[in-house]
């Protein structure tokens, strides 16, 4: 499972088999995001977050296989109305994946 998103997800990830893996790029690694996720990295396990600058758009992807956009950051989701827009479109969702591997091979720092 691959998060392009900002701090709500660790409340979605708590529950999950722990040999999920989960890899997450955020523009910034601070505050209570970080406690969270250096919490999940010592509990969970198999969980890498890094940071990368230059994104707004936040995507799930699940398996390689279920790509979702959503309307606004995750930890709006529940609050205020929203979107989780399944992507259909093959090359799009191509698109998308391409986008977060170039962006996690291109980050090879870890927090």
């Amino acid at each position: 499972m691959t998060f392009i998103l900002t701090a709500f997800f660790f409340s979605l990830v708590e529950d999950l088999n722990s040999k999920v893996q989960i890899q997450g790029i955020v523009g910034e690694l601070k505050g209570d995001f970080d406690t969270f996720y250096q919490k999940m990295k010592k509990e969970r396990g198999n969980i890498e977050i890094k940071k990368s600058n230059g994104h707004h758009d936040r995507y799930i992807i699940i398996d390689r296989k279920n790509v979702y956009m959503t309307g606004s950051s995750l930890n709006r989701l529940g609050n205020k109305p929203s979107l989780i827009i399944p992507i259909e479109n093959k090359r799009i969702k191509e698109s998308i994946l391409n986008y977060f591997d170039e962006t996690w091979q291109g980050n090879s720092g870890e927090n």
